[in-house]
């Protein structure tokens, strides 16, 4: 729903009194200020309604003479309509659990290589993986946002999947399916390179890069055009921080799994490897990862 400016005035007027009137019939508005003037927002479909409203009523009606109709409670929607009203939300949610189900929540190793960030092997101890370029040179794109399904804990998928719904669906029902889902796969493919650009190869996943994203967008778009839809619950500015805090970090893991990461390309007994394999000299980020098990970076976002 675009919207449109429908008055433009000196900041000496006072618009207090129309913008109560909008409030008491219900007016989706906002009013912002460009250029020294005061410009009143609404959307296009009922601009021209708002600007004779305007003419007729311009300090608002505050002796209550006009019959506004109360308006009944608004009632909230079952689980099933909402899930029908947010299919993209819903999509991503259930691919989640998917993706939790088949890689058991990160302890089939095999299935998560097929959604991780760069193709790995599992060497004994040590795990192998792929440089970024090669990665994409072999064509397999969609790993730059897929490990934002793969999850390593019940909790994790819960807390993830909890906000991901209070939000997407927000997002969803105000701006668009569409909207939503070009959000999440930008979101994740900034957060997921930017936990490989500044960690290095390691097996990381979960929706966190996301969520901080939209939880951005809504705190942004809430400022600009104030929404009811974009209304975070009370828990949302206190608790959040305390949530978003323990989720990426990923509590009760051994400390082991924070260490700096043993990133030297080594052989399989703890060797350095010669100079050149596969007649390429070692040079990241182009060479072959190789990680001890025990060291491997395991990050929950």
């Amino acid at each position: 729903m675009s919207t449109v400016a429908v008055l433009r005035l000196p900041l000496s007027v006072d618009l207090g009194g129309f913008v109560k009137l909008l409030q008491r019939m219900q007016v989706p508005h906002h009013v912002s200020e460009e250029a020294g003037e005061q410009v009143l927002w609404v959307p296009e479909s009922i601009s021209e309604d708002v600007h004779v409203l305007y003419q007729r009523f311009p300090a608002g009606d505050p002796d209550q003479q006009l019959d506004i109709p109360e308006q009944a409670p608004a009632v909230r929607p079952g689980f099933v309509q909402q899930l029908r009203h947010s299919p993209v939300t819903a999509l991503v949610l259930l691919a989640s659990l998917i993706v939790g189900a088949v890689t058991l929540l990160g302890e089939n190793l095999q299935a998560v290589g097929w959604l991780t960030f760069l193709p790995f092997r599992v060497m004994g101890e040590y795990i192998q993986f792929t440089p970024f370029a090669q990665m994409l040179a072999e064509g397999q794109w969609w790993r730059l946002v897929t490990p934002m399904l793969i999850h390593f804990g019940i909790l994790h998928l819960a807390m993830n999947g909890m906000w991901y719904w209070e939000l997407g669906r927000r997002i969803e029902v105000r701006q668009g399916s569409i909207n939503l889902l070009g959000l999440t796969l930008l979101f994740s493919l900034v957060s997921n390179y930017a936990q490989y650009a500044y960690g290095g190869p390691g097996l990381f996943g979960g929706l966190s890069g996301v969520l901080y994203g939209l939880l951005g967008h809504c705190w942004i778009f809430q400022l600009l055009s104030p929404n009811p839809a974009y209304r975070l619950p009370p828990w949302g500015a206190g608790d959040d921080a305390d949530m978003a805090g323990a989720v990426p970090v990923g509590a009760g893991l051994d400390d082991r799994l924070r260490r700096n990461r043993q990133r030297r390309p080594r052989g399989r007994a703890g060797h350095r490897l010669p100079h050149r394999l596969a007649g390429r000299p070692l040079q990241p980020p182009q060479s072959v990862y190789l990680i001890r098990k025990s060291s491997c970076p395991l990050l929950l976002k």
